[in-house]
Parts: structure tokens; sequence; C-alpha cells
């Protein structure tokens, strides 16, 4: 999720971004700031597609324990 002021710049960008990441934009900053509890930028938070919060403080994509923590959810829920 960007939150980019230039929503026409971030729109150019997300188009040339993977097409199987959802890009998303937040429009209200101060509410996402206050209903995710974010504190810097980035912040890299696991949500499931029913809404479900997994994780709310995830490490970079570049470190081991993101890959991990994402083998980790989706093992269980192929159990589910």
């Amino acid at each position: 999720m960007s939150t980019d002021k230039d929503i026409t710049k971030w729109y150019v960008s997300a188009k040339l971004k993977s097409k199987s990441v959802l890009q998303l934009h937040a429009n209200d900053m101060e509410k996402l700031r206050k209903d995710y509890n974010i504190e810097s930028i980035p912040r890299f938070i696991l949500i499931d597609t029913e809404g479900k919060i997994y994780n709310s403080s995830m490490p970079f994509p570049t470190e081991p324990a993101f890959e991990m923590i994402l083998r980790k959810v989706l093992n269980l829920k192929e159990m589910e």
C-alpha cells in the first residue's frame, strides 16, 4: 500500500510492478496510522483474503524471516 501524495506517480509506478501483487493507495494517511498503529514507513503487514491480520510487524521482504512467516501461514491455511 502506498502513501504517496502524488496519486498519478503512484499509479504509473504501480502499473510497472508485478501483476501478482495487489497495489493499493491510502487516501487517508491519518486514519491508516490510527487504525493499524503505524509508526513508520515502510511497514509490512500480512493480511489474508478474509481481512484477518496474521502479522502486523512483518520483517522486510529481503529478510529470511519474511519467507518463513509466509510459509508458516500458507501451511496453516492449507490445514484449515
